[in-house]
């Protein structure tokens, strides 16, 4: 596999390109392929972190560290990625001068507490590596935790959470809570808008080349009361399936109806997954479902059938926590890429930095790893020719670093991964996105938080699209 140069929102990529600094919100911005301003089709964001967390509860005994090495981290895969990010950061450092992150447009209701002392802000880990920086950021007690609160819409997770659970691969028409879709479309702001009214359907393609606007009404508010409006944007070319990871015939229905009505391939050459790994934290906040159980997720990915849709060379990522148990259910004998037939490539580290490149929490902390994995495979040129095993041999390994956005926001690859794809595929191919939170121009997304980040709330509201 080789890579090319990819565009913005990369601020830095090395000459070897194995290392890339990532503006996380442009890289979701520059997805959305709307060919705006970026000044103001830009998705809103928090206030960087300045300055890393301090864990306070860091285990201090050899027999407590021992403890919780065997099952929070791989202790030996941490020492090579330990290596390669020291050498990553210094040779961000030696080439980018000034803060690691493009300039971040918030609501004006979203300020900082407080800027953070030089000591950095001192947090009380729960009992699990898991926790997260969101969650970090709130249960700070000194100065420079930042509180991106204001673009949590419990209102609009519900919504979706209610679209999820009446969603159904029969494609009858929309649930009794919802009485109509409407699609606003103009071919440009000249002219009068066409609009469309229609039943709810999931899934949904966007067949324009230019984004739309989807409006949907929910009707189970009390009566006398307006109607709740929800507006999301939709990516032109764009294709999204809300649906839920227990029911795992929906993918092969959803990607079954699309490709009927629209003539769409039915085979992915890039299939990126973010599954819901167990977490204990996000368990504890109910922020998103979380499997009980690493095998589970296994056994629910294997049910989707998977290994029929995946194109011939083509590219499967996997992100991954930093559990051992998690990483041997994706690489080791008997394991995800061993049973899709996938060559294992290479793997990305995605290091959480502050603006000035220092990795949000100590590389030596036991409670919590600054990174997470993306795990790639990629499937033999014909189906019927097993992959040869090759586990334990040198894979390819890149790091990326970015400054963290808003919780469960992981920045979008496209402009570097789409390299990945064989010759000739890198400018016409198919890409499903399993588990995403926001849509991409042209790809497939499935999940039921694909519409979470494309909420109208989450942008700058001095954008519509027609």
């Amino acid at each position: 596999m080789s890579l090319s140069k990819s565009s913005d929102p990369i601020i830095y990529r090395s000459s070897e390109l194995n290392v890339f600094l990532i503006d996380i919100p442009g890289s979701i911005s520059s997805a959305q392929g709307s060919n705006t301003c970026p000044a103001i089709d830009s998705v809103l964001s928090c206030a960087p972190l300045e300055t890393p967390y301090i864990i306070k509860n860091e285990p201090k005994t050899a027999k407590a560290i021992t403890q919780m090495q065997g099952t929070a981290f791989d202790v030996e895969i941490h020492k090579i990625y330990k290596a390669c990010i020291k050498n990553a950061l210094q040779d961000i450092k030696d080439h980018v001068e000034g803060a690691w992150c493009l300039p971040r447009r918030s609501s004006p209701s979203t300020q900082p507490v407080s800027r953070a002392t030089s000591a950095g802000p001192e947090i009380t880990m729960g009992n699990t590596p898991d926790h997260d920086e969101d969650t970090a950021s709130r249960n700070c007690l000194k100065p420079g935790a930042y509180q991106p609160r204001q673009y949590r819409s419990d209102a609009v997770d519900d919504f979706l959470s209610s679209l999820c659970a009446f969603s159904n691969t029969q494609h009858m028409g929309f649930p009794p809570t919802m009485e109509t879709m409407v699609l606003h479309r103009g071919r440009n702001r000249a002219t009068s808008p066409m609009i469309a009214e229609e039943p709810w359907e999931s899934p949904l393609f966007n067949d324009k080349k230019i984004p739309i606007q989807l409006t949907l009404r929910d009707h189970a508010g009390s009566s006398g009361s307006p109607d709740p409006v929800f507006k999301f944007r939709i990516p032109p070319l764009s294709k999204l399936m809300l649906d839920d990871f227990n029911k795992p015939d929906s993918l092969r229905d959803s990607i079954r109806f699309l490709g009927q009505q629209y003539d769409l391939a039915r085979q992915f050459e890039l299939i990126i997954i973010d599954p819901p790994w167990p977490n204990r934290s996000a368990k504890r906040r109910q922020s998103y479902s979380v499997e009980p159980s690493v095998k589970g997720v296994k056994r629910k990915l294997l049910s989707m059938d998977l290994d029929t849709i995946i194109a011939p060379e083509g590219i499967v990522a996997i992100w991954i926590t930093n559990k051992a148990a998690v990483r041997h259910v994706v690489t080791g004998a008997g394991g995800l890429f061993e049973r899709l037939n996938l060559d294992f490539k290479e793997e990305w580290i995605w290091i959480k930095t502050t603006t000035t490149g220092e990795p949000v929490f100590d590389l030596n902390s036991v409670m919590k790893k600054p990174y997470e994995v993306l795990l790639i495979g990629q499937a033999s040129p014909a189906p019927s020719s097993p992959v040869p095993v090759q586990r334990g041999h040198e894979v390819t390994r890149r790091v990326i670093a970015g400054v963290p956005d808003l919780h469960s926001r992981k920045p979008c690859l496209k402009s570097i991964i789409e390299a990945l794809l064989p010759p000739g595929k890198s400018e016409n191919y198919a890409a499903l996105e399993l588990f995403a939170r926001h849509l991409v121009a042209g790809w497939w997304s499935f999940g039921n938080e694909v519409l979470k980040f494309n909420w109208e709330g989450y942008w700058n509201p001095s954008i519509s699209h027609d």
